[in-house]
């Protein structure tokens, strides 16, 4: 039975890790059963083009697989095509072939062993929750800086630490040692966040809206989170001095879970812009933007 019409496997091509090798792999097998589906391999030329793509790919076929071979950054551009493009009628199902560092999605959503050729195959698919995020200016923002955006993330959302980690670690070519050396010297380096919380100004050190067990392949953020159950968790740690963010960082890195909350809908206003990390994607939040994240339930079909 044809499930799918098209498969496009995007890769890239100066990817660090085995991004390319392993879409061609991938290919190469799905084509000796999948005779009648249409299967390429495509490389991405540039950040953001992996959501172009997906996008395109998308509303091209009548029913389309769209296989991201990378890392939770590379996924995350691709769900956000995908996204996009469902909103604009595509029937699309998205893919994941783990070639990135932490593939944290992966790790918490492949349980069962089986392989993603064969699941291909079956047609097996899930239905999974994805994090919406949408940010707005202030009203009396410049023309260059108005308008809304909506962003999606399949992992998590992070303000604080996590995208000041990940905007270092974004500059290297890393290493067991280096990526080890450059978390070190952000957790130093580290500035606390202000944000507007039911109106009220709070300090954090790190802000993480997750619907993930994982984050870094090491930090526990939940023993309950799930992609099915329509919430995400909240943790946070608010600013009080290092030794209170290295004791929670210490006891993530020991699979305790932090104290953490459940929720549907979290809304904050910026105080300056803030870096914000959505899965391995590091956007900006101008100052004094309203910025609501919430959970859209079962709205990504997906094979990983």
């Amino acid at each position: 039975m044809q499930h799918y019409d098209t498969i496009s496997i995007i890769y890239n091509p100066v990817s660090t890790g085995p991004s390319k090798s392993n879409a061609e792999t991938l290919a190469a097998v799905l084509r000796k059963t999948n005779f009648k589906t249409t299967i390429t391999t495509i490389p991405t030329d540039h950040s953001g083009h992996a959501e172009v793509l997906a996008h395109d790919l998308a509303l091209a076929s009548k029913k389309p697989l769209i296989i991201s071979s990378s890392g939770d950054g590379g996924y995350n551009e691709v769900i956000n095509g995908a996204m996009e493009a469902q909103a604009a009628g595509a029937k699309v199902t998205v893919g994941l072939l783990p070639s990135g560092n932490a593939n944290d999605h992966y790790s918490h959503v492949h349980t069962d062993g089986s392989d993603l050729a064969d699941r291909i195959g079956s047609g097996d698919s899930l239905l999974i929750d994805v994090l919406k995020v949408t940010y707005t200016p202030a009203e009396n923002a410049s023309a260059e800086q108005s308008g809304t955006t909506t962003r999606f993330a399949h992992s998590y959302v992070g303000l604080g630490l996590t995208p000041h980690a990940g905007k270092e670690l974004n500059k290297r070519s890393l290493n067991f040692f280096n990526e080890k050396l450059v978390v070190i010297r952000s957790f130093f380096s580290l500035k606390p966040i202000t944000l507007k919380v039911d109106n009220r100004r709070r300090r954090y050190d790190s802000l993480v809206f997750s619907n993930v067990q994982k984050m870094a392949k090491v930090l526990t953020l939940s023993d309950s989170a799930s992609v099915r159950d329509g919430l995400f968790e909240v943790t946070a740690v608010v600013s009080r001095h290092k030794l209170h963010l290295l004791r929670s960082l210490a006891k993530t890195a020991l699979a305790t879970a932090p104290d953490s909350t459940s929720c549907k809908s979290f809304a904050f206003t910026t105080t300056r812009t803030t870096p914000m990390q959505l899965d391995g994607e590091i956007v900006y939040i101008n100052g004094r933007s309203k910025v609501t994240v919430e959970i859209v339930p079962r709205k990504l079909r997906c094979i990983i």
